[in-house]
């Protein structure tokens, strides 16, 4: 995926070149990759992140084994110089009263926006999902919305699973929907589009 691809390349261009890269395949050795692990952590960085550090440097000098550039893999079983990871933080997710709240807060201040908040509120649903919703994913009948592609640092994907799901919609949220249909359809004669538009949720 292009968030994947961007997540290389941000690593690559951020760490590990300035670290290895002007050291030739050959000259890597285990006190460097140590080395390296230990300035990750005095940087502040997550164990996790410098895990995947370490999974992408160890990839590339996997590839220069293969090749027979050289002879020893330096990253090998250097994991146990990473930090264990903090203990989850727990999730704290809205209460009852908070959720009312939003949603009356939303729907008194912010009408236009409503309907998607609601959704969000109501599906559990990724931001980058719910923008990439199209009116064609809500099925009435069904009582469902088909999640099948998301937007993700600019790009239209697939779902993080890559797999297309279905959330339930409950009665409040399709009434809702329903009528949010309508307005729609008035948006769209009223700016003189011709069609609606594509997405489901859109700035008029």
């Amino acid at each position: 995926k292009p968030s994947t691809h961007d997540s290389y390349r941000k690593a690559l261009d951020q760490y590990l070149i300035p670290a290895f890269g002007d050291l030739p395949l050959d000259a890597i050795t285990r006190k460097h990759v140590k080395g390296f692990i230990a300035e990750m952590h005095q940087k502040g960085l997550k164990p996790g992140t410098i895990r995947n550090l370490k999974a992408y440097l160890s990839c590339i000098l996997s590839e220069a084994v293969d090749d027979e550039i050289i002879g020893t893999h330096p990253a090998l079983r250097t994991g146990k110089f990473i930090k264990k990871e903090d203990q989850a933080k727990e999730i704290n997710p809205l209460s009852w009263e908070e959720k009312a709240k939003l949603e009356s807060t939303v729907k008194e201040h912010y009408p236009r926006w409503h309907p998607f908040f609601l959704t969000a509120l109501r599906t559990g649903m990724r931001l980058g999902e719910l923008l990439a919703l199209q009116p064609g994913d809500l099925d009435f009948n069904g009582g469902f919305i088909e999640v099948k592609r998301s937007f993700t640092r600019g790009h239209l994907t697939t779902t993080k699973s890559g797999k297309i799901r279905r959330v339930d919609m409950s009665k409040k949220l399709s009434e809702t929907l329903k009528a949010y249909m309508v307005e729609r359809k008035k948006d769209t004669l009223k700016n003189g589009w011709g069609e609606p538009p594509v997405w489901l949720f859109y700035s008029a």
